[in-house]
């Protein structure tokens, strides 16, 4: 047996890889922490799963549906979900009526 296999386990969560220090802006922290609350999963969870999917890591099949916005949509509150679908349809009015415009 090896060196890490003899040595007692200590009671806890199993190891998942190793532990780095990382500073991160506190409003970075709270989106993270929003995402982790909606998906019900640890904060730590959450970093290491966005880590994986940016660096095309994931195992998520390539059929060209896009996820991870998928994800971010998810991860808004009902409130900030209504304000980005009326920004959306703002945006789109004014494409819209700028197209329908006759020349002049």
């Amino acid at each position: 047996m090896s060196s890490t296999t003899d040595a007692p386990r200590r009671p806890g969560r199993p190891a998942v890889g190793v532990r780095i220090p990382v500073r991160l802006p506190a409003e970075l922290l709270d989106d993270i922490d929003r995402r982790a609350r909606v998906l019900g999963r640890s904060r730590a969870a959450v970093i290491r799963s966005l880590l994986v999917e940016a660096l095309g890591q994931g195992d998520e099949p390539k059929d060209g549906v896009d996820r991870s916005q998928i994800r971010r949509r998810l991860a808004l509150s009902p409130r900030e979900r209504v304000d980005h679908m009326h920004a959306v349809a703002t945006q789109h009015e004014r494409i819209r009526g700028t197209a329908r415009r006759p020349a002049q």
